[in-house]
């Protein structure tokens, strides 16, 4: 196994290998400087436009798709705002809950599964409110 010394030599090395003979010229790099300035320049002037990182065809999908958003958003906020009944808990709305809380599973009788959790919570919330 080699040293960490050992290794920093050896790495040091290749990159002292890696740059023999090469002539750093970079004149082509210098060169191109005007022409990126005026293409920055060109892009800072452009109006930003929202949607021009998207695909043409997506362009026309996206007014489509806001629209159909609305609708359910719309239909939602009419049944909210339209619902003026009151809230009273009836034994309907507790089997509802019974149900919902136990999955649906009966016994072959037709009674619900007892489930001793479930059982132990419900007794609770009735004795204290």
């Amino acid at each position: 196994m080699t040293s960490k010394k050992e290794r920093d030599r050896q790495i040091a090395e290749a990159l002292r290998r890696s740059t023999d003979g090469v002539d750093a010229d970079v004149s082509h790099l210098v060169r191109a400087v005007p022409s990126m300035i005026a293409e920055a320049r060109m892009r800072a002037a452009r109006p930003v436009d929202p949607l021009a990182a998207l695909d043409e065809s997506l362009r026309a999908w996206v007014p489509r798709l806001a629209a159909a958003t609305l609708v359910p958003v719309v239909l939602a906020a009419i049944v909210l705002f339209s619902d003026t009944g009151t809230v009273t808990s009836t034994a309907s709305e507790e089997s509802l809950d019974r149900l919902i809380l136990t999955g649906g599973y009966t016994e072959s009788g037709g009674e619900a599964v007892s489930d001793p959790v479930f059982e132990a919570l419900l007794g609770d919330s009735e004795n204290h409110g």
